[in-house]
């Protein structure tokens, strides 16, 4: 294969946890040649969007087990800030008062 420039490449990272599952995928194109490192690099990020992808799961997951009071005051922060709460490009976090 030394010989052989590769010219575009694709990655996937599949992965699943608690009967879900977590995809991410990426294709490389470089008319120039694409090393393998560079391919190998794609599939670290995929593997780190993916793991991301199951930490915001693990954690929204958790809500579940609020107590009552708790559910109210996400409740009342969601009312206020109901975009943060969609936006899956940052973590997962809610803010607590006392």
């Amino acid at each position: 294969m030394s010989d052989t420039v590769l010219k575009s490449a694709s990655v996937k990272v599949m992965l699943s946890y608690d009967y879900n599952h977590f995809e991410a995928s990426m294709t490389l194109e470089n008319e120039s040649g694409i090393f393998l490192k560079e391919i190998d690099n794609a599939r670290k990020e995929c593997q780190r969007l993916c793991d991301k992808a199951i930490k915001q799961y693990q954690t929204a997951k958790q809500a579940c087990h609020w107590t009552p009071e708790d559910k109210a005051k996400i409740k009342a922060w969601a009312d206020y800030n109901w975009q943060s709460i969609y936006d899956y490009q940052d973590d997962f976090e809610i803010p607590f008062e006392d």
